[in-house]
């Protein structure tokens, strides 16, 4: 296992059958695949799946896989370049990467709607093969994002659990710019659903009662023509 000595984490290897693994060619798999983890994840183990086997005077050429996710996990395909004479073909080879990654996890239940703050989750490192490349990796990407759905104390915060804050809020208070034709006037008003940059949302003119659609600016006033 490639892993730093102070993770406790006990993967299990898949045995392989000495008569049926190509000699030297698991070894030629495990390091291109150390290769690709390195700086991807703090540790991991790889677990071999499925290893061709060489016939008469097949050559191990080169090795090559498709590694284009931030970290590879779960079930991979690379593939060995085999020369044969003057005749090159390839084959497979399936693996199983469990990498190890710092994530953060929830300290505490996190409601739908709830900023996400540092002091709601705690980083820890563990194994996160069933998490895919949903999970998150650095607090830069907590900030400025709140909870989706319910996150349960204890569990890792993906990224299909939160998402960006709107920029106006349900029930916040927003400033009104409204134009009709050369004519512009403010009001005050209140949101009545979220909105982002850009979009269009119902508001209410607390003066008039009146309510209607604008869009969201960057500042958070809501343009209404």
């Amino acid at each position: 296992m490639r892993i730093l000595p102070a993770i406790a984490v006990i993967l299990a290897l898949a045995s392989i059958s000495p008569a049926t693994e190509p000699l030297g060619m698991e070894a030629l798999v495990r390091n291109y695949y150390d290769g690709v983890m390195t700086g991807r994840a703090i540790g991991w183990d790889i677990e071999m799946r499925r290893l061709p086997e060489l016939r008469g005077q097949q050559q191990i050429v080169s090795i090559a896989g498709e590694e284009r996710t931030e970290t590879p996990r779960g079930t991979r395909i690379c593939w060995l370049e085999i020369r044969e004479g003057n005749r090159n073909s390839r084959l497979p080879v399936t693996v199983r990467i469990k990498p190890v990654e710092r994530v953060p996890v929830a300290l505490l239940d996190i409601e739908p709607r709830t900023p996400l703050m540092p002091g709601m989750v705690e980083w820890q490192e563990i194994p996160t093969e069933k998490y895919g490349a949903t999970h998150i990796a650095t607090e830069n990407d907590l900030r400025g994002s709140w909870a989706k759905v319910r996150i349960p104390a204890g569990t890792v915060v993906t990224g299909r659990r939160i998402e960006p804050m709107p920029r106006v809020v349900f029930g916040s208070p927003v400033k009104l710019i409204i134009r009709i034709g050369k004519i512009e006037a403010v009001a005050e008003g209140k949101a009545l659903e979220d909105g982002r940059i850009g979009e269009k949302i119902r508001v209410l003119n607390l003066a008039s009662g009146f309510r209607l659609r604008g869009r969201v600016a960057s500042d958070g006033t809501i343009t209404i023509e």
